[in-house]
Parts: C-alpha cells; sequence; structure tokens
C-alpha cells in the first residue's frame, strides 16, 4: 500500500496521501453508507478487506489477527 501512495504522490506532485487504512492492523477499508429499514438517518459501515486492493494479495496472518 505504501508504495501505491508514494507513487501517487510523486505523479500527481501532492504533498501527501493518506489512504483509508486501518492503523491497528494496517489493513484497507471501504466504507459504506447504509440505511436500515425504518430509520431514518444513514449511517457508515466499514468493512475490513481480506486482500490488498491493489494487487490483490492476502494479507499477512499477523495482520488478520491484530483485531482478534
Amino acid at each position: 500500500m505504501s508504495e501505491k501512495t508514494e507513487k501517487l504522490k510523486e505523479s500527481k506532485g501532492f504533498e501527501y496521501v493518506i489512504p483509508p487504512i486501518e492503523f491497528i492492523s494496517g489493513r484497507a477499508i471501504l466504507t459504506f453508507t447504509v440505511k436500515e429499514p425504518g430509520k431514518k438517518r444513514e449511517r457508515k459501515l466499514p468493512m475490513l478487506l481480506s486482500k490488498c486492493p491493489f494487487c490483490g494479495e492476502p494479507y499477512e496472518e499477523n495482520q488478520m489477527k491484530a483485531l482478534d
């Protein structure tokens, strides 16, 4: 993930790039907006990915068990 953020930073000339990563495990997060039936408000539902979104490789075991 850090390789991709560095490449993005260099190619686009950004000062910094902050990816959506959960800091304890180092895994990427996708956040969905959901609305439950009968409720008026929407809420955010974060989901940890089991594979790297860039290369498709599964995360290492120590990253998978960081939240257990």
